[in-house]
């Protein structure tokens, strides 16, 4: 039940399947066999989300990790003369 996880207003707990594959990649690089277990969301500043991943360790050690990704500015249609 998600209602028995303390809020928090910086960041939002979010499904994993919700996280992008660039940044499963670069933790399963880094971190090889290891098992993500949750991830959150927040809005760094205008155009940067920032995701932070519980994993844990093939040695079962519990980490997060902070990937901050800079998202494409929304494109305003060019101008016609």
């Amino acid at each position: 039940d998600l209602h028995s996880f303390p809020t928090r207003r910086s960041s939002d707990l979010i499904d994993l399947k919700e996280v992008p594959q660039s940044v499963k990649d670069a933790i399963a690089k880094k971190y090889p066999e290891s098992t993500l277990k949750s991830a959150s969301l927040s809005l760094k500043e205008e155009g940067v989300k920032a995701y932070r991943i519980v994993y844990v360790t093939k040695e079962g050690v519990e980490n997060s990790i902070l990937i901050n990704i800079k998202t494409a500015p929304a494109k305003t249609a060019p101008a016609t003369k």
